[in-house]
């Protein structure tokens, strides 16, 4: 049997490949995706209920457009998939005045023009008082920052990319894969044969037995 032929493979549906998948699909790309676990598991290194999600990022400002970038599309995919993805709590970074984390994010927002707001020890105090900090401590509150549900991201993502005519395959391992003259030879552990013009490997810790 000839194997089935699509324009992208995504091996590994966790938080990136369902997002791949579900962009490929709706660009009007043929898509396919395999998942070698079954759907919903947890097994992945997106798997819980939170994941931080800030604007002002304290480890490099250079990141902060891609983060804007990210806010909007996170935007784009609760209105598709009608669920909150992304809920918008603030988020308080607390430390030393000189602390690796509070420069950094101070020095993102002030590059970026973020909404920030500096606070010292009695103002944190005041407005959370059940918050016990050092002497030394100070805050910066992030107003546009919350946090995500991973688990509900990749099933919005999921939902999204069915809709859009992707193909998914879940229960199906990697058995091997191999370049040829067109892209991509794929085949599952199942035996399934697949072609494909881009190979997506989003395999996570999974990715050193490809």
């Amino acid at each position: 049997m000839e194997p089935v032929q699509y324009d992208v493979a995504v091996v590994g549906l966790g938080g990136m490949g369902s997002a791949i998948l579900a962009h490929c699909a709706r660009r009007g790309v043929s898509a396919v995706g395999f998942e070698q676990f079954e759907r919903g598991h947890e097994l992945g290194a997106s798997s819980g209920k939170t994941r931080l999600f800030r604007k002002a990022y304290f480890e490099q400002p250079a990141y902060v457009p891609l983060l804007h970038r990210a806010h909007e599309l996170w935007g784009d995919l609760e209105r598709e998939a009608g669920e909150e993805i992304l809920r918008v709590t603030g988020v308080l970074s607390v430390g030393q005045e000189n602390s690796e984390i509070l420069c950094g994010t101070i020095k993102a927002a002030r590059e970026h023009d973020l909404p920030i707001e500096l606070l010292d020890r009695a103002q944190v105090v005041a407005r959370y008082p059940t918050l016990r900090m050092r002497d030394d401590e100070v805050a910066v509150f992030e107003p546009d920052a919350g946090v995500l549900d991973p688990e509900r991201a990749i099933a919005a993502h999921l939902q999204v990319a069915a809709a859009h005519g992707a193909t998914m395959r879940f229960s199906a391992g990697l058995q091997s894969w191999s370049t040829t003259a067109e892209g991509f030879a794929i085949q599952l552990a199942d035996g399934t044969r697949v072609s494909a013009r881009a190979l997506i490997l989003a395999l996570g810790p999974w990715f050193k037995q490809t």
